[in-house]
């Protein structure tokens, strides 16, 4: 017996034709069909055989069948949905799972990920407002007026929770409990703006203050560097910008006598230098100083100590 079922469950937004493959088990003298791929992998369709598989003892095959690596899953990672309220406007589907995860300290990369993939896709205007929820009715051109549901206002509802349950996944656990009594992605993409975007006096002078005290030590030059651009980025993104001629002092007032050339070479300049610029400088510089460190010379008492012949066995050997 060859049993095919179909089942709708492939919408018509769905332009990544999912394969459809049927298997055909052959158990004593009976064919046994069953099932479809689905989007996120091998699903049974054709229910009354499940008992079946379960009665006898198949349940391997069971398994077998829910292994979706052995087939070729068209899927993509963001897709659409059917829309039934406006079915000409199909609702985005959109992942942000490459997103840096959401910390106190991170928000400027964080939004800058985020606004990308949102504005590529022409979502960005659900949360930063621009595009404000409809009315919830309308008003027919009948004759009296009725008022019915608004469909824009359903596909609008309906989008921008799937964007805010998108944004909430980026976020870590102590950012998510802040958020936690909003409900649409404008409130809760405000709220993050209010939070971290705006620091307040206290908060600026803090950052500045690490930048003046910042010092290389035992860190590599990228670290270094990396660590003060993304303080000044900071200061940016709060209103606060750094100088080129600022942020050249507070690199060079960070490092050690090691780089005593470069310091100077950059004070003799008419002009300023770029952050770019000096950080390249330095880099090679740090490269000069490993590889003269790697040929110093052994010490002269371990070398005296190492020919230096050995007095007792002279002694004993006489």
């Amino acid at each position: 017996m060859l049993v095919l079922n179909w089942w709708s469950l492939f919408p018509d937004s769905f332009q990544f034709t999912l394969p459809i493959c049927i298997f055909i088990l052959l158990q004593s003298k009976n064919k046994i069909s069953i099932q479809t791929i689905s989007l996120y992998g091998i699903r049974i369709i054709h229910d009354p055989l499940i008992p079946y598989f379960s009665s006898t003892g198949h349940r391997s095959f069971l398994s077998f069948l829910f292994l979706p690596f052995f087939f070729p899953l068209m899927a993509t990672e963001n897709s659409s949905i059917r829309n039934p309220y406006e079915p000409s406007k199909p609702f985005t589907c959109i992942t942000l799972s490459s997103v840096t995860r959401l910390l106190p300290s991170n928000y400027l990369t964080w939004k800058l990920q985020v606004e990308a993939l949102l504005d590529g896709h022409d979502l960005l205007k659900y949360p930063d407002g621009s595009f404000p929820a409809p009315t919830t009715t309308v008003s027919t051109t009948d004759d009296p007026p009725v008022t019915i549901s608004n469909p824009a206002h359903q596909t609008w509802r309906r989008q921008d929770r799937l964007i805010y349950g998108a944004l909430l996944t980026t976020l870590s656990p102590e950012v998510a409990s802040l958020v936690s009594q909003t409900t649409t992605s404008h409130d809760l993409w405000t709220l993050l703006q209010r939070t971290y975007a705006k620091a307040s006096r206290s908060h600026l002078r803090q950052l500045k203050e690490r930048l003046h005290t910042a010092s290389k030590g035992t860190q590599s030059i990228t670290t270094y560097m990396h660590s003060l651009k993304q303080t000044a980025d900071l200061l940016a993104s709060l209103g606060s910008p750094v100088s080129v001629e600022d942020m050249t002092d507070h690199v060079l007032r960070g490092l050690d006598d090691g780089y005593r050339a470069v310091i100077d070479g950059v004070n003799a300049r008419d002009t300023a230098i770029l952050f770019d610029d000096l950080l390249e400088k330095l880099l090679i510089h740090e490269l000069s100083l490993v590889a003269a460190q790697r040929q110093v010379p052994a010490p002269m008492t371990a070398l005296h100590a190492h020919a230096r012949p050995n007095h007792y066995d002279k002694t004993q050997s006489g």
